[in-house]
């Protein structure tokens, strides 16, 4: 995960020298949300322009977000809104799959671009705060 406040991404290694095993979902949901989702035909008229992983061939559900869409939008109510809308889209498969019981999406807009926060309700309990920055294309915990 990005650690906004060291200025780079955090690894852990143990003592043994192997990478730290995380129990979070901060990977699954940085997949998730800063994967380019495909977009229909209705969204991008030229077909080679539509975007989408290799992994959408491998399974029945669309992944990644829609969030790329917004990158030649003004930053006015219905960005804000598409935002919020593609972020939710992006991770209902979490709750679908039982991963976490709740994932709420909120969004706000300054004069610097919109902001979205992530809240995750995990299964035992626990509760991860995250914020995108959909100008910079970026995701930091909170």
């Amino acid at each position: 995960l990005y650690r906004e406040d060291k200025g780079y991404f955090d690894l852990e290694i143990t003592d043994s020298g192997d990478l730290k095993i995380d129990d979070s979902f901060d990977t699954g949901l940085n997949l998730a949300i800063l994967t380019d989702g495909r977009a229909d035909v209705s969204e991008i008229s030229r077909p080679e322009n539509q975007r989408g992983t290799i992994v959408d061939l491998f399974t029945e559900r669309r992944n990644g977000s829609k969030l790329w869409l917004l990158e030649q939008s003004r930053n006015d109510e219905g960005a804000l809104n598409r935002a919020i809308d593609y972020c939710k889209n992006a991770l209902k498969y979490f709750v679908d799959l039982n991963f976490v019981k709740q994932i709420l999406v909120d969004g706000a807009k300054s004069e610097k671009g919109i902001y979205l926060t992530i809240t995750v309700y995990g299964i035992n309990g626990e509760i991860d705060k995250y914020r995108y920055d959909a100008w910079n294309n970026s995701m930091y915990r909170q």
